[in-house]
């Protein structure tokens, strides 16, 4: 039997284990795990709702649901921002809110369960405003597990003002109360505030803008996702090294992570056809294969030997939030 596992999508490689392991071929079973776990962010980032939702209903990817998990509240905007978002199902929705870790601003979750709500209620008009006594209950009984795991207590006064009161009928009357007059003794529970495990974690740099990893390894993806966005940082490891480099979008500099020296880089120079391009030449820069170079030193020479080429494991970008 021939199988070539690299025509499966991460749905197909998922079933095939399944199937695999029900029928007891023993001879298949680490082949396709070895290429899942190899593939695993790539599927989850291709088809995020499904995968999660399939390793969680499946005793056989106990590991891989672990895996998933923590990398999804690192990394929320996989299933937050997919397009699929609205289809997940209920006990995972809670499951995600429940966690201490998940890296995720309180006033988005309220928004993205509104949008789940609706949708699984299409009977009630979008407008809240014009929502009758039977769409309310509706929407409270549809939410009723999910919005108490809601952090409300975290959230700004303004976003309180702007996204919640609005829909104070949906609050229990003594969370409201809580909220209106924060002073005011209470018997209700209040959640800590969420912290993230993320390495990133950070109150100047916020959640991944581009990673490529999962947007691609070309100028393309780069530009599309990146062109005309204000104030990001790029941090790119150096494959086999502990060297760490990075830059501002700016034009101000960014110190870099090197273990025995600390250097400044300028992303000064555009090109459609490349990457991100540090420096006032060919510094160094991402070609479109992926594949980094530093072709001619002109603004900082003593960082890298003339013409060289090499490899990052990933280069990230982020959006600075002032």
């Amino acid at each position: 039997m021939f199988i070539d596992l690299t025509k499966l999508q991460g749905l197909d490689a998922l079933e095939l284990l399944i199937a695999v392991d029900e029928l007891n071929i023993q001879t298949l079973i680490p082949c396709i795990q070895k290429y899942l776990n190899e593939h695993k962010d790539e599927f989850l980032y291709q088809n995020p709702i499904e995968i999660f939702e399939m390793v969680y209903q499946c005793e056989l990817f106990t590991d891989l649901y672990n895996y998933y998990f923590e990398k999804i509240c690192e990394e929320p905007d996989i299933i937050f921002n997919s397009e699929n978002f609205v289809t997940i199902k209920e006990p995972l929705l809670e499951l995600l809110l429940k966690r201490d870790d998940l890296n995720l601003d309180e006033t988005i979750i309220w928004d993205s369960l509104i949008k789940w709500g609706l949708t699984q209620n299409p009977s009630i008009q979008q407008d809240f405003k014009k929502w009758d006594e039977e769409e309310i209950n509706m929407m409270k009984k549809t939410l009723h597990r999910c919005i108490p795991l809601v952090r409300f207590h975290h959230m700004s006064q303004e976003d309180l003002h702007d996204k919640v009161f609005p829909l104070k009928t949906l609050l229990l009357k003594d969370v409201y109360n809580s909220l209106l007059t924060p002073n005011l003794k209470t018997n209700i529970i209040i959640l800590p505030p969420r912290q993230s495990k993320s390495i990133y974690d950070s109150i100047i740099i916020d959640r991944k803008h581009f990673t490529t990893s999962r947007d691609g390894n070309t100028s393309k993806a780069f530009h599309e996702k990146c062109d005309n966005i204000e104030s990001t940082i790029v941090i790119a490891k150096i494959t086999n090294t502990e060297q760490i480099v990075g830059d501002k979008n700016d034009y101000q500099s960014v110190k870099l992570g090197y273990p025995d020296e600390n250097e400044y880089l300028s992303s000064i120079y555009c090109n459609e056809n490349y990457g991100p391009t540090f420096g006032g030449g060919h510094d160094l820069f991402c070609q479109n294969d992926g594949t980094w170079a530093s072709y001619r030193a002109y603004s900082y020479p003593r960082m890298f030997p003339p013409l060289v080429t090499f490899d990052v494991e990933d280069y990230e970008v982020f959006q600075v939030i002032k």
